[in-house]
């Protein structure tokens, strides 16, 4: 998350993103991380995006995939205001804003309400898993990787039809029923449409794009060294350790996962760093140029891993056809010395 942008109430928004999304009038605030890291992964990987994509010119078909991938962000889909031929007009943020503030204090009072705000639920509560982060300090790694893994699994299932999960699915009739306890939002008797789209008048909706959207945000953010701690392959390439910095060039690597961090409690500031959540892309007009992202730790590594889902996807392999020991053994592989979740950036 970044630090919080205080703007007038009546036209801007406090964006406080994980790896930072963009969101407020035209996207004003916050750089375009996940949208970028989404785009990169669609074109080098020659998934059927435009080369000369950008997350300015994007076709309304690839921001299917960029709503899935802001969608871990704004769960309530408050950050843009849809109508039925444009999916990708930012709203003000207001209502962002409202949402996220009082989630913080509704998880930090246990607020009885505290369910019936989603925003909240995916920043400061039982949601974080979204964000490959642990609901609590102290839940155990095997825990939040469960919780993340049957999203993962759930969302796969959707995008590309498997055991009849479609886009009028309940919630209730899924494994995603287990986040939707008596009187949370969303209900469990609504569809995973509603979940992912709520009720945009926008009439391209593509669900399997931002199910697939969704879990690129998990994968991006399992790199975000605020949200988890990694084995680190390379030390070598380091030149720095406080703020972690690597030499010109390299391409930092990233091996088991040690740590899932929590952001109650955590440094704002370090968080805010590491998710890049102002750092400007060099040659942001051209997303397939990847040694740009080589800077900025953690976002490489994640658009290998997403390239490497998608590749599963097109192949039409199912679930348990290489998908899941791909995520369960490879992306998200827990160290032997995993520890319970804490609030360290580093």
């Amino acid at each position: 998350m970044s630090t919080p942008i205080d703007v007038d109430d009546t036209h801007g928004v406090e964006i406080t993103p994980m790896m930072s999304v963009s969101g407020g009038p035209g996207g004003f605030y916050h750089q375009p991380i996940h949208e970028s890291l989404t785009l990169a992964t669609l074109i080098s990987g020659n998934f059927g995006v435009d080369p000369s994509t950008t997350v300015a010119n994007a076709s309304k078909y690839d921001w299917e995939y960029i709503r899935g991938a802001v969608w871990n962000d704004d769960p309530d889909c408050l950050l843009f205001d849809d109508d039925a031929k444009n999916n990708h007009e930012y709203s003000t943020g207001f209502m962002w804003t409202l949402r996220y503030e009082k989630g913080a204090r509704e998880w930090r009072d246990l607020d009885s309400n505290r369910l019936r705000n989603p925003t909240g639920r995916s920043h400061y509560g039982d949601l974080q898993f979204l964000h490959s982060m642990a609901s609590q300090a102290g839940e155990l790694p095997a825990e939040t990787k469960r919780k993340l893994m049957t999203w993962l699994e759930v969302m796969y299932k959707l995008a590309i039809g498997e055991n009849g999960i479609t886009a009028d699915t309940e919630l209730r009739s899924t494994k995603l029923s287990e986040f939707c306890p008596v009187l949370s939002l969303p209900p469990d008797f609504k569809s995973l449409r509603y979940l992912l789209a709520k009720e945009s008048p926008f009439q391209g909706i593509d669900i399997g794009r931002r199910a697939l959207g969704s879990m690129f945000h998990i994968i991006q953010d399992s790199y975000a060294i605020g949200h988890t701690k990694r084995t680190l392959l390379n030390p070598e390439d380091k030149e720095f350790d406080h703020p972690l910095k690597f030499r010109a060039g390299a391409v930092d690597q990233w091996g088991a996962i040690e740590n899932f961090h929590t952001y109650g409690g955590q440094d704002e500031k370090a968080h805010s760093h590491f998710d890049h959540s102002n750092d400007r892309l060099p040659n942001a007009d051209h997303l397939d140029d990847l040694a740009q992202f080589n800077g900025l730790i953690g976002c490489r590594l994640a658009i290998e891993k997403c390239k490497g889902l998608m590749a599963l996807k097109q192949a039409g392999k199912a679930w348990d056809d290489g998908v899941r020991s791909y995520l369960d053994g490879d992306v998200f592989m827990l160290s032997p010395k995993a520890t319970p979740a804490n609030n360290q950036v580093q």
